[in-house]
């Protein structure tokens, strides 16, 4: 299944140059760090246009807003991107699982991610190779758990005194 741009955050649009001397770009609570360049890159950060995939394992759910980061250049040499993304306040998902992804053609793959300060962040090892048509997508990714924030006793059984509690 896929899910429309219309089903994500709004985030908005927002581009720099970057330089090999100042290797950053910060927008909202998005963060590129680039390691490795010898050019300037032209990058910008912006919401998704067409639809997305879903993650293939049905039990994680994308969290939060996923950006496409769009980088011009004329390096030949590829370089590292470390992105850090907030990490959504939103219920339904189990914390300590988020991780950032990228598309990978018509897969999400797991970057190895870190949280802090309420956070997630990760690096892509040779970025501009895994570029397509000038872009990667990224995505934060989480377990979804929908008794994770409030759960309640129900009673199951009518017979006896024994009291069962089934977690």
């Amino acid at each position: 299944a896929m899910l429309a741009p219309d089903e994500f955050w709004e985030i908005p649009e927002f581009g720099d140059v970057v330089v090999a001397e100042s290797p950053h770009l910060t927008s909202g609570g998005y963060k590129l760090d680039f390691n490795g360049l010898s050019e300037h890159v032209n990058v910008l950060i912006s919401p998704p246009s067409t639809s997305l995939p879903n993650p293939l394992n049905p039990g994680v759910m994308i969290i939060g807003a996923p950006i496409v980061v769009t980088l011009d250049s004329e390096q030949s040499d590829d370089f590292n991107l470390t992105i850090t993304m907030p990490l959504p306040l939103e219920h339904g998902y189990e914390r300590d699982s988020a991780k950032i992804y990228w598309l990978n053609g018509t897969y999400w793959t797991h970057l190895e991610t870190r949280i802090e300060d309420g956070s997630l962040i990760a690096m892509l090892p040779d970025a501009k190779s895994k570029l397509v048509s000038d872009e990667i997508t990224f995505a934060a990714i989480a377990i979804g758990c929908y008794a994770c924030d409030e759960s309640s006793f129900q009673k199951a059984y009518d017979n006896g005194k024994t009291a069962i509690i089934l977690v």
